[in-house]
């Protein structure tokens, strides 16, 4: 079952995956410091000390994950669930602009649910399916803004996992089907696939 990140999700259990066994590779490289959130910050909202969890990783796995002195205090751009590894486009004044209209949503999603999604990736949303692709089409040519996790093996803050977090822009008409759709699923589609609400929420329209 999907959440929305605002609804707080813990994912310190091990929900992002990193590969321990890649980390592992790295080790003789000097460690930094990256910042993991401890809990959940709503978007708009600023990014306290007490959420933020400084954990040090070898520099060839720390990708573009934020250290933690340039993310306390920063305004979260988009709903972060707790797990995160905090990235420049995560905080505002960051390069993370939305049209009128539009929000950016977080799902907590298998490997299988979310299949091979990239960052720039256009998808289609589908509700009800078993695994990638499978199910009925909600949404199509829905941006990908985010992807974290889905390498298995463990997670910033422990444990292990082989879920992940995918970020999506969504028009605001959709928003009711991430707020409690049993399972959701995506589908990779062409690039420049035009975005569509396919099959609208109880009393939306469809349309693009």
């Amino acid at each position: 079952m999907h959440k929305l990140a605002r609804t707080g999700l813990s994912l310190l259990g091990g929900v992002i995956g990193i590969g321990l066994a890649a980390a592992a590779g790295q080790a003789g490289h000097h460690p930094v410091p990256v910042a993991v959130l401890k809990t959940a910050v709503a978007a708009g909202q600023p990014i306290p000390a007490s959420a933020v969890a400084t954990v040090r990783v070898p520099a060839g796995a720390a990708q573009h994950w934020l250290p933690p002195a340039a993310v306390i205090g920063r305004t979260a751009g988009l709903p972060l669930p707790a797990g995160t590894p905090v990235v420049a486009a995560d905080v505002t004044g960051s390069g993370l602009r939305l049209p009128p209209g539009w929000a950016a949503v977080t799902l907590a999603l298998s490997a299988a649910q979310a299949g091979p999604v990239t960052v720039g990736d256009r998808v289609a949303v589908l509700s009800g399916g078993s695994g990638s692709g499978t199910g009925q089409v909600l949404l199509t040519g829905i941006r990908v803004l985010r992807v974290t996790g889905f390498a298995g093996g463990g997670s910033l803050l422990g444990g292990s996992s082989q879920q992940g977090l995918v970020t999506l822009e969504v028009p605001q008409t959709a928003l009711p089907w991430f707020g409690g759709t049993p399972q959701l699923t995506l589908a990779v589609e062409p690039a420049g696939t035009p975005p569509a609400l396919v099959t609208p929420p109880l009393g939306g329209k469809a349309g693009g």
